[in-house]
C-alpha cells in the first residue's frame, strides 16, 4: 500500500514538474549554442562572421496555448539605427527555415537600459528549438539574458510584446522604422538565404524605377510647356 502511494506521488510530482516547465522554459548562456558569436570578457556577445545567432536548448514540452519568447536585450555602444531580428523554430518535422520564423524590429532604448521584450509566436505545440538571428551589418556588442518561454495570457511584469511579423506586407513596408531596418538585412544577406527579403528588394527597386521615370517624364513635359510658353511670347 506505501509502495503504491509513493508511486502516486511520483506521477503526480512529475506532471507537475512538466505542467510548470511548459509555461516557463528558462536557461542560462552556458547551454546555448552559438554561432559566429563570440563570448567578451564582459558577457556581452558580438559578431564573429556574417551569419550570426544563438540556439536556445531543447523545448521538451510544448502546448497550444499562446506563447511567446522572452528576452532582454541590451547593446554596447548603442546602435545608431533600429535593429531587424528574426525569431526562428524547429519541429518534429522541420528544421530552421523561411517557413518557421517571425521578424520584429527592436529600438534600443536611448538609455542603454536593456530592451524587455516578449516575442509572441502564437503557440509552441511541437517546437523543438528556439533561434534568435542578429543581422550580419550589426556593428555593436550585444547581450541577451533571461531567454524563457512565457504564456502570452500573463507576461511578465515590465516586459513588452513586440509586433511580429511573418511575411512583409505593402502595408507594412511602407512604414520606415520596417523598412529601413529590412531594406539593410537583405542587403547583407542577399538572395542565397532570404527569399522573402529578395522579393522585397525588386519590389522596392522597381519601383524606385518607376518613380525616377515619372519625375523624369514630368520634368521633360514640363520644360516642353515652358518652351512653348516663352516661343508665343
Amino acid at each position: 500500500m506505501k509502495r503504491t502511494f509513493k508511486y502516486i506521488f511520483i506521477i503526480f510530482l512529475l506532471v507537475a514538474i512538466c505542467a510548470t516547465s511548459a509555461y516557463s522554459i528558462t536557461t542560462g548562456t552556458e547551454n546555448w549554442r552559438l554561432n559566429e558569436i563570440t563570448l567578451r570578457n564582459d558577457n556581452f556577445l558580438e559578431k564573429s562572421d556574417g551569419d550570426p545567432f544563438i540556439v536556445f536548448p531543447e523545448i521538451n514540452e510544448s502546448t497550444c496555448a499562446p506563447m511567446g519568447v522572452q528576452l532582454s536585450i541590451s547593446f554596447k555602444p548603442l546602435p545608431k539605427k533600429p535593429i531587424l531580428l528574426e525569431v526562428f523554430w524547429s519541429t518534429d518535422y522541420l528544421g530552421f527555415g523561411e517557413e518557421n520564423k517571425v521578424f520584429f524590429v527592436l529600438h534600443p532604448n536611448k538609455d542603454s537600459s536593456p530592451n524587455n521584450i516578449i516575442v509572441p509566436l502564437g503557440h509552441t505545440a511541437g517546437f523543438r528549438q528556439i533561434r534568435l538571428d542578429f543581422p550580419s551589418y550589426i556593428d555593436t556588442a550585444f547581450k541577451v539574458e533571461n531567454y524563457s518561454i512565457v504564456p502570452l495570457s500573463s507576461p511578465t511584469e515590465d516586459y513588452q510584446v513586440v509586433d511580429a511579423y511573418y511575411n512583409l506586407s505593402i502595408e507594412e513596408s511602407l512604414k520606415p522604422e520596417i523598412l529601413i531596418p529590412y531594406l539593410l538585412k537583405a542587403i547583407a544577406h542577399g538572395p542565397q538565404r532570404l527569399t522573402h527579403d529578395l522579393l522585397f528588394l525588386v519590389f522596392w527597386s522597381l519601383l524606385i524605377v518607376v518613380l525616377l521615370f515619372l519625375i523624369r517624364f514630368s520634368a521633360k513635359k514640363i520644360n516642353r510647356v515652358d518652351t512653348v510658353l516663352h516661343g508665343n511670347s
